[in-house]
């Protein structure tokens, strides 16, 4: 048998060559269809609008996707998708009491991220948008 690992060479998937068909044991049957990035972005945005408890199991699952994607701009899109959602917050915050460890860290680290970025933006009274320096953010008390 051979396994041509994919993943590592150009991000994609792994596959499996076997020889002779009596060392292969169907367990199971992985039906899936692929989805381009700009599709998954859509059908998320569409989502993640229409309903929270679609957004609550689907939030947790693209900010999983934008933590562990191996191509960082892809990571940092799906990251803003989901941050523009109004229902991100509390689908992260509801991800927290998942009993899934990985599912939890993942929230953590995701309103984390949301925090340090948006701390760093103002809106100005004239509707601009100012990024702060350092020395003019906000003390945490």
């Amino acid at each position: 048998s051979v396994c041509g690992d994919r993943w590592t060479a150009v991000g994609t998937y792994r596959e499996f060559v076997v020889y002779q068909s009596s060392q292969v044991y169907p367990a199971y049957i992985i039906k899936y269809r692929r989805v381009a990035e700009a599709g998954l972005c859509m059908s998320v945005r569409q989502a993640a609008d229409s309903d929270f408890a679609v957004a609550r199991h689907l939030v947790p699952y693209v900010a999983r996707l934008a933590c562990e994607h191996p191509d960082q701009e892809v990571g940092y899109r799906l990251f803003l998708l989901i941050a523009s959602q109004h229902t991100c917050v509390p689908a992260l915050a509801h991800a927290l009491t998942d009993p899934r460890s990985g599912m939890r860290r993942v929230a953590a680290l995701t309103l984390a991220r949301l925090a340090a970025e948006s701390g760093c933006v103002q809106y100005m009274p004239d509707g601009t948008l100012h990024r702060r320096t350092l020395s003019e953010a906000p003390a945490v008390a």
